[in-house]
């Protein structure tokens, strides 16, 4: 061969080592990325597969007792939501709190359905040790008569049955009371929960009692409102050792007469446990380092019958007839923490303007007289303070002062979110779950220059976006309607634009409820208008804007989020 053709098959030998070697690169790329992409389908199916297992839904089953074991890893605090079942004339009750859970905890839900007639309630257990279980959390289920709706710590009670007394609720329901005022509560059974103990079953003529361990005014075991479990068995399933561990909820809430279907419970991990010192955020710095708890009423009959205070599950106080001066009345005991607090003054579900205040100031005013109802008022320290503005962003339930058990919500499906904004009876959707956020204004423009609202008070601004989907809640003039305004929600949030139907000014009234006032200004002077509120005549309870009335258009903002402050 010659030096050219010896040249040429170098060449081409060279050349084919070379492509060969490409190969093998791009081989071994190619292995690395499916490697890659393998590890990522893995990590993103263990996220999915994470997320199913801390947040499950339960439905009435055949299955009397559904299982739910907390997964290894996904300790922390779970948000428990259970929803008793309607009855042929009484609608379920809706309860939920938040508890610490461990590791490799067993909780069994069971579901209520309809039952001859009435309907059966909803309850969490725990397996404490072995296979013996605690009840911790029950939500009532209503009766076979109408008006007999599951109640909280009272039975709802149809109006056509005598023999006790009743207070008239909301919707026209009554509640079935076991003595002549409010302080009757705490005869059996209607403070359930004893150590094996669980809350009453509806009957026909009247609705069943709820019950959350660690809820102020029901009655756990050895002095506590939650649970008490003394031992436990070891990591190693061999032998019980002595533990204190009390099981009990924080920011319960129990709410009467709103399902008219099966029951169903669900669970969800709020907040994820990373140390072993964690805690669960507080937002309410009155109730930490408290010593007193004072409650002063507007008259000398609508004083304070009892007062309760709970931390840890554990009762702090648990006073009956308080003493103190004029129409004040008070409890002082060593400095602790509290985690809520409730008070009573057995005026059958009147309208009572009252002051509850700690030595760290005042946590209720009396701006406005508050309707008082079987659970209470109440003060959650994982709750914001409501005599002050809004934190920055927060997630909310909106509920009307005009009903014990509706709250703000907007439409599930597309196809419908061209209706009116509604209140409807509370299920725990996202739907009636809202985003409030602060405003700050566009760069460049003064302080000053905030939308002056019908009030006049230029007072800070928010934007009120509803959580299913994404669509911010708005102003829907209707020019058929001279003086009535109603609320949509069918665009996203423009922070470009700032368009006023759209921006909302969330003042604190200091008695525990907010007035949300828009600033498009009334069709008429003479007919002066800005807050909104539910219009309760109507059949489908739609949203209108109001006319400055601050006894009705007023609004309790429950936050749903527990992450951060």
């Amino acid at each position: 061969m010659n030096r050219k053709g010896f040249a040429i098959s170098a060449l081409i030998y060279g050349l084919s080592i070379m492509g060969m070697l490409l190969m093998a690169i791009l081989i071994g790329v190619m292995s690395v990325n499916r490697t890659n992409n393998r590890k990522l389908s893995a990590t993103l199916e263990e996220d999915l597969n994470r997320f199913s297992r801390t947040e499950t839904t339960f439905s009435s089953s055949s299955n009397p007792d559904q299982p739910y074991t907390v997964p290894k890893y996904e300790a922390g605090w779970y948000k428990i939501e259970l929803m008793g079942a309607a009855g042929n004339g009484g609608y379920g009750a809706y309860t939920s709190g938040v508890i610490e859970l461990k590791e490799k905890d067993n909780l069994y839900f069971i579901v209520g359905k309809k039952i001859s007639g009435k309907g059966g309630n909803t309850k969490v257990e725990i397996e404490v040790h072995g296979d013996r279980k605690i009840v911790i959390m029950e939500a009532a289920g209503g009766g076979s008569n109408s008006g007999t709706d599951g109640g909280t710590l009272m039975g709802y009670k149809g109006k056509s049955t005598g023999g006790k007394v009743n207070i008239t609720a909301s919707e026209g329901k009554n509640y079935n009371l076991k003595s002549d005022n409010l302080i009757g509560y705490t005869s059996t059974p209607a403070q359930p929960g004893t150590f094996h103990g669980k809350a009453k079953e509806a009957t026909n003529d009247e609705g069943g009692i709820s019950y959350i361990a660690g809820y102020a005014g029901c009655k756990g075991s050895d002095g506590f409102s939650g649970i008490m479990d003394k031992d436990r068995i070891d990591e190693e399933d061999t032998e019980i050792v002595p533990e204190d561990r009390a099981y009990y909820f924080v920011d319960g809430m129990m709410i009467p007469g709103v399902n008219n279907g099966d029951g169903w419970a669900k669970i969800e991990r709020v907040v994820k446990k990373t140390s072993e010192n964690q805690t669960l955020t507080r937002k309410n710095a009155k109730l930490t380092g408290v010593n007193k708890i004072m409650d002063c009423a507007d008259s000398a009959a609508n004083v304070a019958k009892k007062i309760i205070a709970v931390y840890k599950g554990k009762i702090v106080v648990n006073v009956n007839n308080p003493t103190g001066t004029g129409n004040c009345r008070e409890v002082t005991f060593a400095s602790t923490d509290i985690d809520e607090i409730a008070v009573w003054h057995g005026q059958n579900g009147k309208d009572i303007k009252n002051t509850i205040s700690t030595n760290k100031g005042t946590i209720k005013g009396n701006a406005q007289a508050n309707t008082e109802t079987p659970t209470g008022f109440r003060i959650s320290a994982y709750q914001y303070d409501s005599t002050i503005k809004l934190p920055q962003k927060g997630n909310y339930y909106i509920m009307p002062v005009l009903s014990e058990n509706m709250v703000l919500t907007a439409a599930e499906k597309i196809e419908d979110e061209d209706l009116d904004i509604t209140v409807d009876y509370i299920k725990g959707l996202q739907k009636q779950r809202w985003s409030i956020e602060f405003l700050k204004n566009k760069e460049g423009v003064d302080e000053t220059k905030k939308l002056t609202t019908n009030n006049g008070d230029n007072g800070d601004e928010y934007s009120i976006v509803e959580l299913a989907r994404f669509k911010a809640l708005a102003v829907k003039k209707d020019l058929n309607i001279e003086n009535e305004h109603g609320l949509c929600a069918t665009e996203a949030f423009n922070r470009l634009s700032r368009n006023p139907v759209q921006i909302w000014e969330i003042k604190p009234i200091g008695d525990g409820t907010y007035t949300i006032t828009t600033p498009i200004p009334p069709h008429k002077a003479s007919r002066r208008t800005g807050n909104i509120l539910p219009n309760m005549a109507s059949s489908n309870k739609r949203m209108i804007i109001g006319f400055n009335n601050a006894t009705t258009e007023r609004f309790k903002l429950i936050a749903t989020d527990y992450s951060g402050s």
